[in-house]
């Protein structure tokens, strides 16, 4: 009954979400709807089954295999365009009503640009009651002259809202150096970074890697850190000394994507019981890790976390997003009453 209880509660509260992707985020339901070919069905068929192999757990290098079937379903500009407003409208069932959605562009034929765009078009023909920004994503290994193209295009279209970029894929492989130069170009014009950090123990099996993941944080100076579940000593320190640079917590993928064995052990947490250190809570990919932000949020609760905890979380995500308006902060003071 209690845990009912607290469901009900945690789903009545109006959310954010900052750690989203789409590809990872697209609702089965809709990726069922469009599947009506030989050559989609299928695809379909191993993501569904994928999805159960995905739910006992799986190493990290694994667990990325599955978005291969979700780009081979979405193969059309509008389904794209309407795979938006679907996430959006999903969101809006758990009462998330403002969500950053991260995507890589890829180009279906018409270029990457035009990728851009009818993401753009179906932010605004998302439902009424949730707002979607967009960050762009590079990968570590984006080769320079292409992330410099991505950031061009998040330049060009920033009124259209897009609020910032995201560093993400394999975290364990090299090359983050090619996309310096465009992440601090994007920053000098105004956009915001979220950097996936920590998300293997092979970040930091070396001396010289735990200097490099704090030298990379130091370079970059995110607004916020994807993950942050393995971080160098020397990391941490410079976490600590950066109050206001959450840590963007999202304990069902670090459990089904095999950075821990049980959410109790995300230091994110640790962090902020022992340190007061901010921490946001989101999903990831809550079509793989099939979870939602209240699910996300009754993680926490089984913890020991309370409601008045999870109450300030929800107010750290509408702080901490990449647009704080009038409206994000009248929800941020809201969820604190």
């Amino acid at each position: 009954m209690l845990k009912t209880l607290n469901s009900d509660i945690i789903h009545k509260i109006q959310k954010a979400e900052l750690h989203l992707h789409y590809s990872g985020a697209v609702p089965l339901w809709y990726l069922e709807s469009i599947a009506l070919d030989k050559t989609t069905r299928a695809e379909y068929e191993l993501l569904v089954e994928g999805l159960k192999n995905l739910a006992k757990g799986m190493d990290y290098h694994a667990a990325f295999q599955y978005f291969s079937h979700v780009y081979k379903i979405l193969n059309t500009y509008e389904k794209i365009e309407k795979g938006l407003i679907a996430i959006a409208e999903e969101q809006l069932r758990d009462n998330v009503v403002y969500l950053e959605v991260r995507t890589g562009l890829k180009d279906l034929g018409k270029g990457t640009e035009e990728y851009l765009r009818v993401l753009l078009r179906g932010m605004q023909h998302c439902p009424t009651g949730i707002t979607v920004k967009l960050l762009l994503s590079l990968r570590r290994d984006t080769p320079a002259k292409e992330a410099e193209y991505i950031v061009d295009l998040a330049l060009r279209h920033k009124e259209q809202g897009i609020v910032g970029i995201d560093v993400s894929g394999d975290s364990t492989l090299i090359g983050t150096e090619n996309i310096i130069p465009a992440i601090l170009r994007a920053k000098a014009h105004g956009l915001l970074l979220s950097l996936h950090l920590g998300e293997s123990s092979e970040e930091i099996d070396t001396v010289e890697k735990c200097v490099a993941q704090a030298e990379l944080l130091e370079l970059t100076q995110p607004q916020r850190i994807g993950h942050g579940v393995f971080l160098s000593p020397q990391s941490v320190r410079w976490l600590l000394r950066h109050p206001t640079i959450p840590i963007e917590v999202c304990p069902s993928s670090s459990v089904m994507a095999g950075m821990m064995d049980h959410h109790s052990e995300h230091p994110g947490l640790g962090y902020h019981v022992d340190h007061g250190h901010p921490i946001v809570v989101g999903t990831d990919d809550p079509l793989l890790f099939q979870t939602t932000l209240t699910k996300e949020y009754l993680k926490l609760i089984e913890l020991g976390f309370s409601l008045e905890q999870i109450k300030q979380m929800v107010a750290n995500s509408f702080q901490f997003a990449f647009v704080v308006s009038d409206s994000t902060q009248k929800m941020t003071n809201r969820c604190m009453l």
